[in-house]
């Protein structure tokens, strides 16, 4: 090392004094070495050392307001601040204070014992708007909050606390997981917020919002568990465990997630989000007693509202239980949206997923069971869906008649590859609909229809791919007084009828232009295509069927 050393300093040395030689004997000379001559910089890797910042009894900051002040503008040296078991007021993090981590520090004695709990808030005014107070707002991108924080709202006094932690005014890229956030009730009714993501009641950039909301414990709300609210916001949360206030909310609607793409003036906008791995329940105004029920508006587990979803998103791998319905779906329209991989079970209102005037979702690989809601899955006034490898049964009960999947009013929708059975209804029903395709399902053990399609035109039975309807409690398909209906499978793929306790096909009602093709019959009482007083005549063509009496 110093016989490196030396030579390079014999070598700047003696650069020095080649240069000082040089310019004493001509200027010219000089100028042509100057322009031969140069120095290379190299940048070098940031080495700013990271700051930690204490609060508690006994450390540097008694309160984290004041931890926060002490950090510095554009948090340059990456500031984190643990904050010791004790109890705090509200605080912001102010958007020059990007990237800064709060975590909270807790002992083996007190687990739970960093507890945010403000008794007065101060309410934010966004462009005039007031849009309450929160127990933590965080303006700031890439701000992390997490380590076993409790934020509760139940010694506010003064009516402001609208959401327990909020990220807004464009704050981007922030995480919170880990926290407990609670009994968020005092507010207006409706607007009391766990964990919110953006603002729809402002427009422009201060209305957006976006982050990671993960591993949380959210409970005891009024509003929403979780809200992801405006044109623009943008949202992934996994892994929570969100529990309503069920029937002591007061008849006021709550949802586990919502998801909003209002803006301002009340246009539909687009999110984009991930919902996935929560267990979401007791989002319900009416509870268990007296289920199903079909509130207006209702509460649910998760419920996207106005929203044309700007990519792909997914609500995928949660559990929903104990809600009125369990994912809705109202009013947006995008072929972005995929409703996969969730379990809905023990719900109490209209489904167990629900599209309302929704148009472009995809529902698949779902499991949808022992609701007492009035469907399993639910399309009302919805077209150009598709429901696809689902799992529907037992949903409903011996007073109510509960079917497994549901259409009414939708056009060009596509139901494929499910398996409907023990409902307390129809395994699938039909109610005037207009070119639906019905390909190979599998409908059993229904307490009514395998099939029924009330008032229906053009829609398809089994033209991609037969299916199967059997030992249902009336009938393998009922038609009532469609138009142009076709039950025809394909030479390769038969619909498949049999051990119906009716008939296979029963046609009533006046019906008119329908098709039985390429369907395979068994009923040992021969009972497989059936008529009212209508007659014979409401059945266009019947071709390629094959008659068992096994």
């Amino acid at each position: 090392m110093h016989s490196f050393l030396t030579r390079l300093g014999s070598c700047v040395g003696h650069r020095i004094a080649q240069w000082k030689l040089l310019n004493s004997k001509s200027r010219n000379r000089s100028s042509r070495l100057v322009k031969s001559t140069y120095f290379r910089v190299e940048s070098l890797e940031d080495r700013t050392v990271p700051t930690t910042l204490t609060v508690g009894v006994g450390q540097e900051y008694a309160t984290i307001p004041a931890a926060i002040a002490a950090v510095n503008p554009n948090n340059s040296s990456k500031t984190t601040i643990d904050v010791y078991p004790g109890t705090y007021g509200a605080f912001s993090v102010p958007s020059n204070l990007p990237n800064l981590t709060i975590t909270a520090l807790p002992t083996s004695t007190n687990p739970h014992g960093v507890l945010i709990q403000p008794t007065s808030v101060t309410p934010l005014t966004l462009s005039g708007v007031s849009v309450g107070g929160a127990a933590i707002d965080i303006y700031a991108s890439g701000v992390t909050l997490g380590g076993l924080f409790t934020v509760d709202g139940s010694k506010d006094t003064d009516g402001n606390l609208w959401a327990g932690i909020r990220v807004i005014e464009g704050a981007l890229n922030c995480t919170i997981s880990g926290n407990t956030v609670e009994n968020i009730i005092n507010g207006p009714a409706a607007t009391n917020v766990g964990i919110q993501i953006g603002t729809s009641l402002v427009s422009g950039s201060i209305a957006t919002g976006s982050g990671t909301i993960s591993g949380n414990t959210i409970l005891n709300y009024q509003g929403a568990g979780v809200l992801v609210d405006g044109n623009g916001s943008a949202a992934t949360i996994s892994g929570n465990t969100i529990t309503g206030r069920g029937t002591a909310n007061a008849g006021v609607n709550e949802y586990g997630v919502e998801v909003n793409g209002y803006d301002n003036k009340h246009n539909p906008g687009s999110t984009q989000f991930s919902i996935s791995g929560n267990t979401i329940s007791g989002n319900t105004i009416s509870g268990p007693s007296g289920a199903p029920h079909n509130p207006n508006p209702t509460s649910a587990g998760v419920f996207i509202y106005f929203d044309n979803v700007a990519s792909q998103s997914h609500i995928t791998g949660d559990t929903l239980t104990g809600n009125d319905d369990g994912v809705l779906v109202q009013s947006s329209n995008s072929n972005n949206l995929m409703v996969d991989g969730n379990t809905a079970s023990g719900n109490y209102g209209y489904a167990g997923i629900f599209l309302l005037s929704s148009n472009g979702v995809t529902v698949e690989q779902n499991t949808i069971s022992s609701n007492t809601t009035y469907n399993g899955i639910a399309l009302n006034f919805s077209s150009n869906d598709t429901i696809y490898e689902n799992t529907t049964s037992s949903n409903g009960t011996s007073t109510s008649q509960s079917d497994g999947i549901f259409d009414l009013g939708g056009s060009n929708n596509l139901i494929s590859s499910n398996t409907s059975s023990s409902n307390s209804g129809n395994g699938i029903n039909l109610t005037n609909t207009s070119n639906d395709v019905v390909n190979s399902n599998t409908a059993s053990s229904n307490m009514l229809s395998g099939l029924y399609d009330q008032s229906g035109s053009n829609d398809q039975i089994g033209t991609g791919g037969g299916n199967t309807f059997s030992s249902n409690g009336l009938y393998g398909v009922n038609l009532n007084g469609v138009t142009n209906v076709q039950v025809t499978g394909t030479s390769k793929s038969n619909n498949i009828l049999y051990n119906n306790t009716n008939y296979g096909v029963y046609v009533q009602n006046n019906s008119k232009g329908v098709q039985i093709n390429y369907d395979t019959f068994s009923s040992p009482s021969k009972l497989w295509i059936g008529f009212d007083s209508s007659g014979s005549g409401q059945i266009s063509k019947e071709i390629n069927d094959t008659f068992n009496t096994k």
